[in-house]
């Protein structure tokens, strides 16, 4: 029903729809099952590898500490609360716990609240026990960029490499995800990429299918800006090093 609602079709009509798809055989019953896991799960289409991780980290616990997985179903206070003595950073035991939690509503079984005030005090006792601390955040800032790019006339550089650096400082791009995947493609080429890049008159364009946490993407566009950097342009640079590969290219 919810595929049919993006296509525009109302409740009603939806509801016809599958009135006619249900009549056919025995299959309501596994149907009203998948649709309620589609619609506990359907909220973290992207996240399913970390929920994934969550529960496995907690079945393994169960294993240990229980002598089952099987054990640990339905989860319990004090299981979890258990749970909590093998995390080191209070942020990845409340992921933890919530995709525990998702799991449990998928498959029907009764899981504690996630918000009961015992399992927020011992989010509070993880972070106290000053077992974890964030990495310091290191960034390439333009001073840096600029000797890499000018370090590549040297020889003291690759040239691509420097190249994925100023992709991503320009357009602010996540390196694993939207900057490696990168396409070289003409202005109306629609290859299916997470992230194409073309040349629309005056200004360098790059379109991303999903951009972090913007499911629709986005379209970024850069000018040149040879008036405040020479070396780091996005058209008499990056695009000069783009333009020299074939449509269809993933340089990186």
């Amino acid at each position: 029903i919810c595929f049919m609602l993006c296509l525009g079709v109302t409740p009603n009509a939806a509801l016809k729809i599958l009135a006619e798809r249900l009549s056919v055989g025995n299959n309501k019953r596994k149907w009203v099952a998948e649709a309620r896991v589609k619609a506990v799960l359907g909220s973290c289409p992207h996240t399913l590898q970390s929920l994934q991780s969550g529960v496995n980290n907690y079945l393994s616990y169960c294993e240990i500490a229980l002598g089952s997985r099987e054990a640990g179903f339905p989860p319990t206070l004090d299981t979890l609360l258990g749970w909590s003595h093998t995390h080191r950073c209070a942020g990845t035991y409340s992921n933890y716990v919530g995709h525990v939690a998702s799991y449990c509503l998928a498959v029907g079984i009764v899981c504690p609240c996630t918000r009961h005030p015992a399992l927020g005090r011992a989010k509070i006792a993880i972070a106290k026990r000053l077992l974890f601390e964030s990495p310091e955040q290191k960034c390439i800032q333009h001073c840096m960029l600029k000797n890499m790019i000018l370090a590549t006339e040297k020889g003291m550089e690759t040239y691509a490499f420097a190249m994925l650096c100023l992709l991503s400082y320009l357009f602010l791009l996540r390196v694993p995800s939207e900057a490696l995947p990168v396409v070289r493609c003409c202005r109306d080429s629609d290859v299916g990429e997470q992230s194409r890049l073309w040349m629309d008159g005056d200004e360098l364009c790059l379109q991303l299918r999903r951009r972090k946490n913007k499911l629709k993407g986005s379209l970024l566009r850069r000018k040149c800006h040879c008036a405040a950097s020479r070396s780091t342009c996005p058209i008499h640079v990056l695009w000069k090093f783009f333009v020299s590969l074939p449509v269809g290219s993933k340089p990186f």
